[in-house]
């Protein structure tokens, strides 16, 4: 018999249920919606922005494939995972786009999508994403902050490990956030096909 298809919002995939049971983990899905993105046909730039998901991914937009991440395949053997945040500008003179986003996983406890799925004009992406950005610096900075701080503290009067802790505490968080949501690392060490 066909195997069955649902419809699904943009979301990790093991959250639904068939016959009263969750999708597993390991999978491919694809992801598909029609959107009307003008009234008139005019060349128009966009951006497509959605988080790293669990595993790999491949965008279609009108039918072209636009960005990989990974490798994606129905065969789990021959797919490769990697996770990035996907940010692909494009234009186009149509009025409806219909984005197809293929998901394949074999490594991760979730498959599919993870966050949001955001469609808007590229300025008002790239200002969207750069908010991003300088919030995480600046959290980063003030967590840099309470770190020296805490740990100058300690380094001042060494009976008082309650400082040193906390600065520790500081720190695994510094090493975190490079590595979450926005992915700041990627400006420093980029990543190798």
């Amino acid at each position: 018999p066909p195997k069955p298809t649902i419809f699904v919002p943009f979301r990790v995939w093991t959250s639904q249920k068939i016959k009263n049971d969750y999708l597993p983990p390991k999978g491919y899905a694809t992801y598909r919606i029609k959107v009307n993105v003008q009234n008139e046909k005019k060349e128009k730039q966009f951006s497509v922005f959605f988080q790293h998901p669990f595993s790999a991914s491949k965008l279609y937009i009108n039918g072209v494939s636009l960005f990989e991440v990974g490798k994606v395949s129905a065969n789990l053997d021959e797919m490769v995972p990697l996770r990035l945040n996907t940010l692909v500008d494009f234009s186009t003179k149509e009025q409806f786009l219909d984005i197809v986003i293929h998901f394949s996983n074999r490594d991760y406890f979730r498959g599919g999508p993870r966050g949001q799925f955001l469609l808007a004009s590229a300025k008002q992406m790239h200002r969207y994403q750069l908010q991003n950005y300088l919030v995480e610096i600046f959290i980063f900075g003030l967590i840099f902050g309470a770190f020296v701080y805490h740990l100058a503290f300690f380094l001042l009067n060494r009976n008082q490990f309650v400082f040193f802790y906390f600065s520790l505490l500081c720190l695994t968080f510094l090493m975190r956030i490079p590595f979450i949501n926005s992915k700041l690392y990627l400006f420093f060490i980029p990543v190798l096909p």
